[in-house]
């Protein structure tokens, strides 16, 4: 790609970003915040790859592990949580890679056969990197695994970090000796590095400790069956078969198989990270000449993005005026112009929940526009239709987690009545159900919010076109959510899963959680009761009112349409009914067989799914306290109020429980099994006096710190010229994005 970054700007640049990288390697911080730092770390390796491919194009094998390295950072940011041990061999990559700044000064000639070979010799470094990461995070998920093999992952990246030091030393004396103009700055420190690594095998938590002390104790045999289920016991987890086949694989064999998959995930990859680099490559470009008057991307918008309403009220009148006919989407006015519906149409656009609206936030809203529609059309999709749907998603979920729950107490119930069931089994069953259960509380947002489907059946617009418009919406997405879900619906969790939802959706998890949830429950359905996965979300609601015809009292529950939401809990495992219903389960359904890593894995399939809403909701609370609004009057509102039965749940501690499980995801280092349910019962309220302490003084040091940003921002703003001060028509301001730079802000 032909660009204007020239090379004197990508060199000092590179250099900055490789200094500032070492900087926060060193740093000998709060364990707690290195996730923080890691993420530093790759954002700012992958900004400098956009300079490092602008000045790469004069060697073919540089160019290509530019390429290389760019999906590797990708893949690593898609992660839920990074390893610093990890983290930290990128910046030797990143060193040794970031040597093409100085192609531009030598005379390739007399070097290129060398110099082709220390490339390739990196590039192919670069692909062994990547097939170890996708065995520790994607084979590897548990943590009593990587325990047990922490010692070889070490050794494996101990060797990355020496032979690319050796690489980079090739090509640097290549550099050197071919020309007298260039000073090459080495900022790496291999030493450092090479200390963090070897942090991976160190036992420094409670559970890697008490690990430890089972593996010293078994004179270092740590794969006999007992060994293997203490050590999983200690870190809080239970081995499968599956598990256990794992440790005892060969890690080279499963290097080897993995370095093709990687090599495929760069062959599929290599269009869209181009495109990446070329648009950050503009990105900078932008950031550099334009001003705040150049921001916002469709013309149409950045001329009128004040007047949204009267703007298409007036083009509406034009257009009749011209043509004498109406256009195709006139019947969005009727919705346009009704106030009540534009904190809908707000909400849509305002990503952060912060009551306002940035460039980047208006940009992002924009460019989600399915083709064939336009732009009148998305603003009444958003101001109505939108919510309509999450509801119609929301309650067939409901259908499938009652359906679920039924096939999974027969499992119980049958299995018992022929023989006795392991007690894993049962566990594994157990901690399923409360995942499925812990789903509808989040799908009881419509009853908490009172919300009404019928509310505009009084006012006049073309409901067949609001019902083409959710349907191509829901056909526009599929695509990504069958992407995420594969052929069986097991979703990666530990791998990038959530890359094309982020592609599509950024931050907004609650856009895509009620009809992934809704596809990955179908697969898990299909699962346990060998039948097909049905594409009709009206499917499982019919079938779903088969199992219950004997079950009027139930039925009776339901009220304007909407069903009362039984959880697990509400059955009678012995009797196989659910309590306060003349019915039984059902007839029997006919229910595959499936072991303990099938069931394990399911529920990590939904673990995962609840930690992203639940983080969501948190980012979102902390936002709202910094604000100083109201953070029920919140939930209950933005977006519909979708994410008011979690809050309630939040708030009052019901779901206490299943949360603690899911902060554990984000927390791993800090669990320690003792600490059982029991104990924690019996001190709940000296832990929840002393959280709660915890919890205010560190939102304290957050508003501090978000205040003095804002402080800033403000005085940034005074000094710009030309400024927005207008309110959009829904009352909601323009604001200037916190992460961009020389953007206008609105109050």
């Amino acid at each position: 790609m032909a660009t204007e970054i020239d090379s004197a700007n990508a060199q000092v640049s590179m250099e900055k970003i490789l200094k500032q990288v070492n900087e926060w390697i060193k740093e000998e911080g709060d364990p707690g915040k290195s996730g923080d730092r890691t993420r530093k770390i790759l954002k700012h390796l992958k900004l400098g790859l956009a300079f490092a491919d602008a000045v790469a194009g004069v060697n073919e094998y540089a160019a290509a592990a530019v390429k290389t390295f760019a999906v590797l950072v990708d893949n690593e940011l898609t992660r839920r949580k990074n390893r610093e041990e990890f983290v930290a061999v990128y910046q030797i990559f990143a060193s040794t890679l970031f040597l093409v700044q100085y192609l531009g000064k030598v005379e390739l000639e007399a070097i290129t056969g060398k110099l082709d070979e220390c490339f390739k010799d990196l590039n192919d470094q670069m692909k062994d990197f990547g097939a170890l990461c996708l065995v520790y995070y994607k084979k590897y998920q548990h943590a009593f695994i990587r325990f047990i093999r922490a010692k070889e992952f070490e050794g494996r990246l101990k060797g990355f970090t020496e032979q690319v030091r050796d690489i980079g030393e090739r090509i640097t004396t290549l550099l050197v000796a071919h020309t007298t103009a260039v000073t090459i700055k080495t900022q790496i420190d291999v030493k450092h590095i090479l200390s963090i690594v070897s942090k991976l095998s160190k036992a420094s938590t409670k559970p890697e400790m008490k690990a430890d002390k089972i593996i010293k104790e078994a004179g270092g045999k740590a794969l006999e069956d007992d060994k293997i289920a203490n050590i999983a016991e200690a870190f809080g987890e239970r081995p499968t078969s599956q598990t256990k086949s794992l440790l005892n694989q060969n890690l080279q064999d499963l290097l080897d198989a993995n370095r093709q998959e990687f090599i495929k995930k760069l062959d599929e990859a290599t269009g869209t990270i181009t495109a990446k680099i070329e648009q950050a490559q503009v990105e900078i470009i932008r950031k550099l000449n334009a001003g705040p008057h150049n921001l916002i991307e469709i013309e149409e918008f950045r001329i009128i993005w004040k007047e949204i309403c009267g703007h298409f009220r007036n083009v509406f009148a034009n257009h009749n005026s011209d043509d004498e006919s109406l256009r195709k989407d006139n019947w969005t006015l009727s919705v346009l112009t009704h106030i009540m519906y534009h904190p809908a149409i707000a909400d849509a656009i305002d990503d952060d929940s912060s009551g306002y609206i940035s460039v980047r936030e208006f940009n992002h809203f924009l460019h989600q526009k399915p083709k064939d529609w336009s732009f009148p059309e998305l603003f009444a999709f958003w101001a109505l239709g939108w919510q309509d749907c999450a509801y119609d998603t929301s309650q067939s979920i409901n259908h499938l987690v009652r359906r679920i729950t039924r096939i999974a107490l027969q499992t119980k119930v049958m299995k018992d009545k022929k023989e006795p069931m392991e007690p894993a089994m049962t566990e594994y069953i157990e901690a399923y159900l409360e995942l499925l259960n812990a789903i509808t509380e989040i799908t009881r947002w419509s009853q908490i919010t009172g919300y009404d489907r019928s509310f505009a059946a009084d006012m006049e617009y073309d409901e067949d076109e609001m019902d083409r418009l959710t349907e191509e919406y829901n056909t526009y997405n599929k695509e990504i959510f069958d992407h995420v879900t594969g052929d069986d619906g097991n979703i990666d969790t530990e791998d990038e899963w959530d890359f094309n939802l982020k592609q599509r959706f950024g931050s907004r998890v609650e856009l895509w959680f009620f009809p992934l949830v809704l596809q990955v429950l179908k697969h898990q359905l299909s699962k346990i009761s060998l039948e097909p996965v049905s594409d009709n979300d009206e499917d499982s609601n019919n079938e779903d009112s088969n199992l219950n015809e004997d079950s009027d009292e139930e039925n009776s529950d339901e009220e304007d349409g909407e069903e009362k939401i039984i959880g697990y809990q509400d059955y009678d495992a012995e009797e196989g009914s659910a309590i306060g219903s003349s019915g039984n389960i059902g007839a029997a359904t006919p229910q595959a067989k499936l072991d303990d890593y099938q069931w394990d894995e399911m529920s990590n399939i939904l673990e995962c799914l609840l930690y992203e809403f639940h983080s969501r909701m948190k980012i979102m609370l902390r936002g709202w306290r910094v604000y100083k609004l109201d953070n029920e009057l919140q939930a209950n509102s933005f977006c519909g109020g979708i994410f008011a039965g979690w809050f309630k749940g939040y708030n009052d501690g019901s779901n206490k429980k299943i949360i603690a499980r899911l902060e554990l995801l984000d927390e791993d280092d800090d669990f320690d099994p003792e600490f059982d349910s029991e104990s924690e019962d019996n001190d709940a309220s000296e832990n929840t006096t002393l959280d709660a302490l915890a919890h205010r003084f560190h939102n304290l040091q957050e508003s501090v710190d978000h205040l003095t940003a804002m402080v800033q921002s403000l005085l940034a703003e005074n000094r710009q010229r030309n400024s927005v001060n207008e309110y959009l028509g829904t009352g909601t301001a323009l604001e200037e994005d916190p992460n961009e730079e020389d953007s206008g802000q609105s109050h």
